[in-house]
């Protein structure tokens, strides 16, 4: 099976699973409430529990995938979510046992991303960057795609179409874990092997890529400003109509898709990932401040405004993303890529489980002072993150461009080769 072949195998599959993932986003709070029985507050707190007992659980799974195959260690967790969903319909009014299966499942989301970050940089080696900005822009159609599909499954609003759309999602899992039987199998042997056994948990240990996940850890509160305060912002701080809020999340998803990839393309080494994580920083800083400037206007003035800031927030998205996947890769330990990217997903798993109380303290419940604070937080993190890649010893020069159109071309990206 030829590279191409091998970047349409892994494309596809994450097509599906996102599918499944966009059901899950739509569906799953209506499933535990409504579906379980479950009041609001134990939802909140067991979803928290859960997150808090599965979030360094890419760590130890990244090592696995560095020792062993990534493409086992994914099918294997991607096998364990589908169960785990699955678990879902049984678990009844049962607190502990919702718990379990929540942390089940969210363990498995932090493992999962760890060890398709080492698949990809096996399928995509020598532009791994690329592949995962491809991946990305999928992502994003996927999850519109399930989203819409939960829309529909849900629609009778019946015990039986939440759990239909609950197995719809463990089946995703499974769907995406048989296409992955297509890709090689690759595991450590020889130097590598040997290296790995020999040092423990180096990744824990590098404190410049420490410094970069945190880094990147408050950037990434942008996707949560976007899916959860700004929905919340329209509807009770400005006069813009409710109907804003779709078209504007339609506005960031379409450029996500069409132009990720070319976003990437400066960001495929470390120093101009965080050149590209610097001008996130600042375009970010003037998405909130848009944000803030709608409130108290006119409903045409408030819409203009918002329509901006959403333009300008996916403009910083796209560069934010960039510059996090070349900084991941970029300065990862080749022999120990899964646990280093464990270690730069517990970021974002810590991002994921603090993002709703940050959001709600500050732009919120503060208005435009808080959404002044994160302006400042998004430009200081990006202002400091070329200098923490200089510390990381990541400022060799760009691929050159011969290399880079090479490697699209493995990839099946450029549009001539």
């Amino acid at each position: 099976m030829t590279r191409n072949r091998h970047t349409q195998v892994l494309v596809a599959s994450t097509l599906i699973n996102t599918g499944g993932d966009g059901l899950y986003i739509a569906g799953s709070a209506l499933f535990f409430t409504k579906g379980l029985g479950l009041p609001v507050a134990q939802v909140g707190l067991a979803l928290t529990c859960a997150g808090l007992l599965g979030l360094t659980a890419g760590i130890p799974i990244g090592r696995l995938a560095d020792r062993h195959s990534p493409r086992d260690i994914l099918i294997l967790i991607q096998l364990v979510q589908a169960a785990a969903i699955g678990s879902y319909v049984l678990v009844g009014r049962s607190l502990p046992a919702f718990i379990a299966v929540a942390t089940v499942v969210i363990a498995g989301m932090q493992g999962a991303d760890a060890a398709k970050g080492a698949l990809v940089g096996q399928i995509g080696r020598g532009d791994p960057v690329t592949l995962r900005a491809l991946m990305q822009s999928v992502s994003n159609i996927g999850i519109s795609a399930g989203t819409v599909c939960a829309g529909f499954l849900i629609v009778g609003g019946t015990h039986f179409d939440y759990q239909l759309l609950m197995l719809a999602d463990a089946g995703s899992f499974l769907a995406a874990a048989v296409l992955l039987v297509a890709l090689p199998r690759v595991s450590a042997d020889g130097p590598a092997a040997t290296a790995w056994r020999g040092r423990r948990w180096i990744a824990l240990r590098d404190r410049p890529y420490l410094a970069l996940t945190t880094a990147n850890c408050v950037m990434s509160l942008q996707y949560f400003v976007l899916a959860f305060a700004m929905p919340l912002w329209v509807i009770g701080h400005t006069s813009a109509p409710r109907w804003l809020i779709s078209p504007m999340l339609l506005t960031n998803t379409v450029l996500i898709v069409v132009l990720q990839v070319r976003f990437s393309r400066g960001a495929k080494r470390p120093e101009g990932a965080g050149r590209s994580a610097r001008r996130a920083g600042a375009v970010l800083a003037v998405a909130m401040i848009l944000y803030a400037a709608a409130a108290g206007r006119a409903e045409t003035a408030a819409i203009a405004l918002l329509l901006a800031a959403v333009m300008a927030h996916s403009v910083g998205e796209l560069l934010q993303s960039s510059g996090s996947f070349g900084i991941s890769y970029g300065l990862a330990a080749r022999d120990a890529l899964g646990e280093y990217l464990g270690v730069y997903g517990l970021g974002m798993g810590i991002c994921r489980a603090v993002a709703p109380a940050i959001l709600a303290f500050t732009c919120l419940q503060h208005g435009t002072v808080g959404w002044i604070a994160l302006a400042v937080g998004f430009g200081m993190s990006g202002l400091a993150t070329p200098a923490l890649v200089r510390w990381a010893g990541g400022c060799e020069a760009d691929t050159e461009p011969e290399v880079e159109r090479a490697a699209e071309c493995d990839l099946g990206l450029a549009s001539s080769c």
